[in-house]
């Protein structure tokens, strides 16, 4: 049995690798195979599968170049990719423990008045439906659009906020303009 934990910990490896300055990962899948982001077919119609939502979170860093990212997880099985893109810094922030939030602190080298996020979700770690990426499930057509963006600020320079237990998070810090 597959859970959202093990397909989030599928989607980590391919952020590494683009840090690593890698293009491209094939991913196999199709039908109604566990690891197929799509599942479905002709008769049923297909749906987004959570790793899915995972690939939809990751390709949000998409253009932008990876940045080192250091992050204290005091025990947690957790992990963040930053990337800056042409106006921000894109921070994803997977959290793998099944039980246990993770608090995250981050401390960009600028000050930041537009702060977005948006949250992976799910009723339970070994959900296969409900999942929900900005508050939004893809349609059954693959259309798909965030609902839900929440907003934070600064405070002294630093942002603060709370992955749940297996979710992921993913934040964008617009830089402020220098008009």
């Amino acid at each position: 049995m597959i859970d959202m934990i093990e397909r989030m910990i599928t989607r980590s490896p391919h952020l590494t690798l683009t840090q690593a300055g890698f293009s491209g990962v094939n991913l196999h899948g199709g039908g109604n195979g566990i690891y197929t982001p799509i599942a479905g077919g002709v008769r049923q119609g297909c749906s987004a599968r959570p790793i899915y939502y995972g690939m939809l979170l990751a390709g949000q860093l998409a253009g932008a170049a990876m940045v080192p990212a250091e992050m204290d997880t005091q025990g947690v099985n957790a992990t963040a990719y930053a990337a800056k893109g042409r106006d921000d810094l894109q921070i994803a922030i997977f959290n793998k423990e099944e039980q246990q939030p993770v608090r995250v602190e981050v401390n960009p080298s600028f000050s930041s008045r537009h702060v977005a996020i948006w949250r992976l979700t799910a009723p339970s770690v070994d959900s296969r439906s409900g999942v929900t990426l900005a508050g939004a499930e893809v349609n059954r057509d693959g259309a798909w659009a965030p609902a839900k963006a929440e907003t934070a600020a600064q405070k002294r320079g630093r942002l603060t906020l709370e992955a749940p237990a297996a979710s992921a998070v993913m934040v964008w810090l617009r830089w402020e303009s220098r008009s």
